[in-house]
């Protein structure tokens, strides 16, 4: 089955329903030029011929620790105007920080061009894009997150699938949660980069190990492929071959956060983890137990109600 659907399907939490790629709620321009046509069609030519831009001057060490002390300041100043509600004059503050190239001056530039500020700067996708660009570049986590939705949705640019893969592949690298969630579904769906079946069960596997998030959706979606994984390692599938002790540890993480899904759902879970136990020696319901610990790097919190659906 489509793992995606898979997901959609049989994984509905209580209060909130999973986005097909898991895109999350990060966001994001293009100011065209007008007028310059009529002045070069009568401006007269000069006697000389124009030089070159002279080389941009090379900064000191000294030079560029204090212009990102400065743009540091002025981004603080801008998020302090920003959450009184006031961008008109966060909008000149976050411009010149991310001039001076302060990597979440030119993300909150973007975000601001994202959605435009009245008497300020009008919308715009090309500019929102260009600038969260050049902060995703810098290593900017949400700046490239958002950068790959724009390839994904062609946003600001055109669509990519290879760079919306390559973008999301760079942020799941540094553990954001919403880009491993998206990755393991391009490699299931082989969007932007040839499907693979292994490199998408790896991803899952470290989404699968993060702990309580605070979120219900993202508790949902990490218990649904605990859940998956669950399946996988109890029947096989592809190189993985059966393994029941792996599959019941599996099952264990998905009950840690089953309050937070559908009676149904939750009852899949608890049949499963009562099946198992009966096959499996008690050798290797406590090795199970050991390993799923081991795998999120905790004691189990919801052991005691593996075999109850939780209201």
């Amino acid at each position: 089955m489509n793992f995606l659907i898979f997901l959609n399907l049989y994984f509905i939490p209580k209060l909130t329903i999973f986005p097909l790629w898991g895109l999350g709620v990060r966001g994001l321009l293009f100011l065209p030029l007008w007028g310059l046509g009529s002045f070069f069609l009568f401006a007269q030519p000069t006697k000389n011929p124009p030089t070159k831009n002279p080389p941009k001057k090379t900064l000191t060490p000294a030079e560029i620790k204090q212009n990102i002390e400065k743009a540091k300041k002025l981004n603080d100043q801008a998020k302090t105007l920003l959450f009184k509600k006031n961008p008109q004059k966060a909008y000149p503050l976050l411009l010149e920080g991310a001039n001076l190239g302060y990597s979440d001056a030119q993300y909150g530039l973007a975000s601001l061009y994202a959605t435009g500020v009245t008497g300020a700067l009008p919308q715009s996708d090309s500019l929102a894009h260009e600038w969260c660009k050049k902060s995703a570049l810098q290593g900017h986590v949400s700046a490239q997150f958002r950068l790959s939705y724009d390839y994904m949705m062609g946003r600001g640019t055109k669509k990519d699938e290879k760079k919306a893969f390559e973008w999301t592949k760079k942020c799941a690298e540094k553990n954001d949660f919403d880009a491993i969630f998206n990755l393991i579904g391009f490699y299931k769906e082989g969007y932007g980069v040839k499907a693979n079946e292994q490199e998408a069960t790896q991803w899952a596997i470290k989404l699968a190990s993060m702990t309580r998030t605070g979120s219900l959706e993202k508790n949902g979606q990490i218990s649904a492929i605990r859940y998956h994984l669950g399946i996988i390692y109890r029947k096989g599938e592809g190189a993985i071959l059966p393994n029941q002790v792996e599959s019941y540890k599996w099952f264990l993480l998905a009950n840690e956060f089953k309050n937070g899904f559908m009676t149904g759902t939750q009852q899949k879970i608890v049949t499963q983890i009562k099946e198992l136990e009966a096959i499996l020696s008690p050798d290797d319901l406590i090795k199970a137990q050991e390993l799923a610990e081991k795998q999120i790097n905790q004691k189990l919190m919801n052991v005691q109600n593996k075999h109850k659906v939780e209201y």
